[in-house]
């Protein structure tokens, strides 16, 4: 009778083995299954991203930087245009578009006058030579004027308190 008992036992751990197998191998399967409908029928019916419209190519231009000298860098700009005397100059260049008649020169410069000094001398200046004001921006830490000359030139001016409580003004002019 043990002898029986045995057979059986092994048979039903037989039996248990294979359930467990097939169970295993149906689990197998139903994860190949879904990876397959995934990265076949998802990704087909994925939205996928626009494409950025085409642009004009850009304009060539000539970059070069302007010697770090208060009479140099005047040449650049209208005649009448205030620049301190004696200021330190932190940068300076000069834009050539190669496509167009536009030129670009731009000055920084460390102000020895106050944040509000320089927006009216900035201010003056843009009134009395005929621009016309288009913006004008002054808060506690920055000033900014935007001007348009009768030419189409344009003019900005801009001006901010750095850490240090130094002034530092930029200055744009294109024509």
């Amino acid at each position: 009778m043990p002898e029986i008992e045995n057979q059986i036992n092994v048979s039903q751990n037989q039996n248990s083995n294979k359930k467990t197998f097939l169970i295993l191998l149906i689990i197998v399967l139903i994860g190949l299954a879904a990876f397959v409908f995934r990265s076949v029928f998802v990704s087909r019916f994925k939205k996928q991203p626009t494409p950025m419209p085409s642009l004009s190519s850009p304009s060539q231009v000539l970059v070069s930087s302007l010697p770090l000298n208060i009479e140099t860098i005047k040449k650049e700009f209208p005649s009448n245009v205030p620049i301190e005397a004696g200021v330190q100059i932190l940068g300076s260049s000069k834009q050539k578009y190669l496509d167009s008649s536009k030129n670009l020169v731009s000055v920084q410069f460390v102000s020895k006058k106050t944040l509000n000094e320089n927006l009216a001398i900035y201010e003056n200046f843009l009134k009395t030579s005929a621009y016309q004001i288009t913006n004008k921006t002054s808060d506690k830490d920055f000033v900014a004027l935007y001007g348009v000359g009768s030419k189409n030139e344009t003019f900005v001016f801009s001006a901010s308190m750095d850490l240090q409580k130094n002034v530092l003004v930029n200055l744009v002019y294109s024509l």
